[in-house]
């Protein structure tokens, strides 16, 4: 349970202490006083990231150099503090050396208006939401995605500097690397959309009669992604980058066995 949350240049806030007695808590206030910003700070704890923003410096108070989120729980004193140079993470007073060791400690669920891009917007923002989610149960699997982007920086980077002529012993080299890995990838995100279903459709039958489905739809599966990375590297030397791996992966939701889209 979350006790108190405190905010030092958030967004519109140059100070706010809220403390909290209950389980459930409703924040009302009229447009433009913040109440949005302190679901963001909240999350931003639990994230280390916005959900409205990907410039960090936008959480900034104008004409501040720093803002500084600090949430109590009934077990825990979470601190971050964010600037141009960067963020700081502490964890009951200790600074964490790394984010991805701070990401997470604190487990939250967000429900924002921007959610209507998971239907509706383009497959990033798809897997962005699959990879935040993962990333707060799954340790390795925070472990996973930052070794993928890393193997797949150096092969897209690779590839726009040879030819088919080349010699492509490096290119196979990190083409079995992202392969090993993109698996691993592909089998806990279609664990986790599985699981999703599962919990949805529990919890949907006591809301509607019409039925919610969510279904993964993987780049490639095994055995396309490995003949793509050890066969078909024409086509990535021809267009300079890897068009196959869970980095083009995305999700369909279906509204009663029709696209929701529609």
């Amino acid at each position: 349970m979350i006790k108190s949350v405190s905010l030092i240049n958030f967004r519109n806030h140059k100070q706010l202490n809220l403390k909290f007695n209950n389980s459930f808590v409703y924040i009302n206030g009229i447009n433009g006083s913040g109440k949005t910003s302190v679901l963001e700070a909240i999350n931003y704890i639990a994230t280390t990231k916005s959900h409205r923003t990907n410039n960090d410096i936008d959480v900034i108070r104008r004409g501040e150099v720093f803002s500084k989120i600090v949430l109590e729980t009934t077990r825990n004193r979470y601190e971050l503090v964010i600037s141009e140079q960067g963020k700081i993470a502490s964890l009951n007073n200790k600074e964490i050396r790394k984010l991805s060791d701070f990401i997470s400690k604190l487990k939250v669920v967000l429900f924002a208006p921007e959610d209507l891009n998971l239907i509706k917007g383009s497959p990033s923002i798809r897997r962005s939401f699959i990879d935040l989610e993962l990333t707060k149960i799954k340790r390795s699997y925070l472990r996973n995605l930052t070794d993928y982007r890393n193997i797949l920086k150096q092969r897209n980077a690779l590839l726009k500097n040879i030819s088919l002529d080349d010699d492509l012993t490096f290119l196979n080299i990190l083409g079995n690397q992202l392969y090993e890995v993109g698996i691993k990838i592909i089998n806990q995100r279609a664990e986790f959309i599985n699981l999703l279903n599962e919990q949805t459709k529990l919890v949907y039958k006591d809301l509607s009669e019409n039925e919610i489905e969510v279904i993964y739809e993987p780049s490639a599966n095994k055995e396309t992604f490995m003949k793509h990375i050890t066969k078909n590297q024409r086509q990535d030397i021809l267009y300079q980058t890897t068009n196959v791996g869970p980095h083009r992966d995305d999700f369909l939701v279906k509204y009663n066995g029709n696209n929701a889209v529609n």
